[in-house]
Formats: structure tokens, C-alpha cells, sequence
């Protein structure tokens, strides 16, 4: 059969494009490190690449659900600790109180410390992060307890937010629930804000009588309010905990991944430079036939 110069040159041309071709996908690999850019590279990998970045991109989020668990719960265990340290205080104020050899101008003094705490007691149950109040449930742009005065003195607390809580999932199949509702603070028998102010209020009265039943009100707050940072205590270990397994679990998929996709650099660069060789020596050879060919030739 006979072969035309056309023919010789459009078979030329064909290797000179496939050459090219090869050439950008070998820089494409240099510059990214990545050996597998597209589904066509290597068939019997795809499926396996894209199952793992989908695990390491959920790792991530699973991990940045736990910083925003732990950043939320940090702030709880603060404000709670302060909160249990502000009632013991008070109980050891009433079991002062209780004794006889305290005057009335010395309970009227202490009444206006415990008014001292119910304002800072208020304070601490408003803490926010991020903007948002800790202890009022779905309710974060709303301040969670607000004071119902008469003249300058604290009557009552009034809670704003509700009763609800705030799942994270922390990994797959796992939830915690990342805030302390504040209706935990005002529920019946524990209410840390309404025992506070009844102590005032029996200082101020100088009834030693009630004073002495708020010695135990005040420790049954205070342990309600202990009960519940010792849980989120625990919840902050669970997740540090959580926190490193994640990580192990992103490096061991990052390793996989990288064995399936990443390019050898070294060898990379010796087929660039092979296809190079080969690139020019296509691109020698059509010049030196453009160079002997008329176009009658490549008209035949």
C-alpha cells in the first residue's frame, strides 16, 4: 500500500498532539503531587480515592463539631464551677448566720452580700460564646435570665430561654448534647436563684429560725449545680478523648489516600523529561519534512 506525504504528516501530527498531551498531564501531576486527577487515570482506583476523601472530609467535620462541643462545654464548666463556689459560699454565710452571737445589723451586712451573689449568679447564668447564651437552650440570641426588682432589690429570676438541648454529632453514630439548659438551674427544690434570694430576704427578717432551713436549701442547690459540672466534666474527657481518635483516624486515612493517588516526584520528572525528548525529536522530524515537502506533495 501505498503511503502519501499526507498520510506521513497527519500521522505526524497525531503523535505530535498525543505527545503534548502526555506532556501537560505529566505537568499536571509535577504541580499537584497527584498522581490520579481524573476517573480516566486509573479506573480500578477511583472508587477507593473517592470513599476516602469523603471519610477524611467527615473526619474533619467531626472534629470541628467537637471544638465547637468543647468550646461550648468549657465555658459551662466555668460558669458552673462559679456558680457552686458562689452557693457554698452562701451556705457557709447561713451557717454563720444561724448562730445566735450574729446581731442584726450583722445579718442586714450579710444580706447585702447574698444580694451581691444573686446579681452575679444572674451574670454568670448570661454567659455567652460566640455571641450566643450558653444556658438558654435553642433560645441562644435571647439572654437567659433576666431580674424582676422592686426599687433596687432582686424579687425574683426570671428564666427566658427553654428546655432545649444541643446535639453534636462527634462521630458517626455519635451525638452529645453540647449545653446545660438553664430551666435546670430554676427547677423546683433546686433552684439556686430563688434559694439565694429567700436566704436574703430571711437575713434581712433577722429570723434565725429560716435561716437555719436554708443552711440545707442552699447545700442541695449547690450540690444540684455540682452534679451537673461533674457531667460536663466528664462529657469535656469524653471528647478529648474523641478529639485524638479523630486525628489518628484522619492521619491513618490521609495515609491510604495518599498511597492510592500521590505521584512520584522523581519519577514523574523522568518521564517528563523522556516525553520531552520525544516531544522535540516529533517536532525535528515534521520541520525537516515541511523543509523537503512541497504542498503538491502533501495535496498527493
Amino acid at each position: 500500500m501505498r503511503v502519501t506525504n499526507s498520510s506521513m504528516y497527519d500521522s505526524f501530527i497525531s503523535n505530535l498532539q498525543s505527545s503534548m498531551q502526555q506532556l501537560e498531564k505529566l505537568t499536571q501531576k509535577s504541580s499537584t503531587g497527584i498522581d490520579v486527577n481524573k476517573p480516566s487515570d486509573a479506573p480500578e482506583k477511583i472508587g477507593r480515592i473517592i470513599s476516602l476523601r469523603d471519610s477524611i472530609n467527615n473526619v474533619a467535620q467531626y472534629k470541628t463539631n467537637v471544638s465547637d462541643a468543647v468550646s461550648y462545654m468549657t465555658s459551662t464548666e466555668t460558669a458552673l464551677s462559679s456558680m457552686a463556689s458562689l452557693l457554698d459560699s452562701a451556705h457557709t454565710t447561713a451557717v454563720e448566720a444561724a448562730n445566735s452571737t450574729y446581731s442584726d445589723t450583722d445579718r442586714s451586712t450579710m444580706a447585702n452580700a447574698v444580694e451581691n451573689k444573686i446579681e452575679e449568679l444572674i451574670s454568670l447564668g448570661n454567659t455567652q460564646v460566640e455571641g450566643k447564651y450558653i444556658f438558654s437552650g435553642y433560645k441562644t440570641t435571647t439572654e437567659a435570665f433576666t431580674a424582676v426588682k422592686t426599687g433596687t432589690s432582686i424579687t425574683s429570676v426570671t428564666y427566658n430561654g427553654d428546655s432545649g438541648l444541643m446535639p453534636e454529632e462527634i462521630n458517626k453514630g455519635e451525638v452529645m448534647n453540647k449545653n446545660v439548659a438553664g430551666s435546670e438551674l430554676t427547677a423546683a427544690g433546686t433552684d439556686a436563684f430563688n434559694t439565694l434570694i429567700k436566704f436574703r430576704d430571711d437575713l434581712t427578717a433577722n429570723d434565725t429560725t429560716a435561716i437555719t432551713a436554708d443552711i440545707d436549701k442552699l447545700q442541695t442547690a449547690s450540690d444540684a449545680v455540682t452534679a451537673m459540672n461533674t457531667d460536663v466534666g466528664g462529657k469535656i474527657t469524653r471528647l478529648d478523648n474523641m478529639k485524638s481518635t479523630l486525628t489518628q483516624t484522619s492521619t491513618t486515612y490521609t495515609s491510604l489516600l495518599s498511597s492510592l493517588q500521590d505521584a512520584d516526584i522523581t519519577e514523574v520528572a523522568t518521564q517528563f523529561q523522556l516525553q520531552k525528548n520525544v516531544y522535540q525529536a516529533a517536532l525535528s522530524s515534521i520541520s525537516s519534512m515541511l523543509q523537503q515537502t512541497t504542498l503538491a506533495d502533501l495535496l498527493r
